[in-house]
């Protein structure tokens, strides 16, 4: 699963507003240089745990880098589906960060 363009574009733009490399940065992070390029392509994902990483490494928060979206009320139930299905497919770790992450959400 691909990221999403906006969120790769993010990326890039904040890494390249520190002058970092995707070497460096991808050194800092722990990954390859080429999976910082794929995912600044929006061709390739990224954990959520490597997301966290990102986003301490670029002094951001997520909300930085998560375009702020109106959302009809009337597929909130599709949606809880579709979570629920993702959550399926995590990790005990993964789903412990999404925990707090949630949450820390005011609402």
């Amino acid at each position: 699963m691909g990221v999403n363009s906006g969120i790769s574009e993010k990326i890039k733009q904040y890494r390249t507003a520190m002058g970092m490399t995707q070497e460096e940065f991808a050194s800092e992070i722990g990954v390859a240089a080429l999976h910082i390029s794929c995912i600044e392509r929006g061709t390739k994902g990224i954990s959520l745990e490597k997301l966290i990483e990102v986003c301490k490494k670029l002094q951001i928060s997520m909300d930085d880098l998560v375009p702020v979206v109106e959302f009809d009320d009337s597929l909130k139930e599709k949606w809880i589906g579709e979570i629920v299905e993702c959550l399926r497919g995590m990790s005990t770790v993964q789903i412990g960060i999404l925990k707090r992450m949630i949450s820390s959400m005011d609402g």
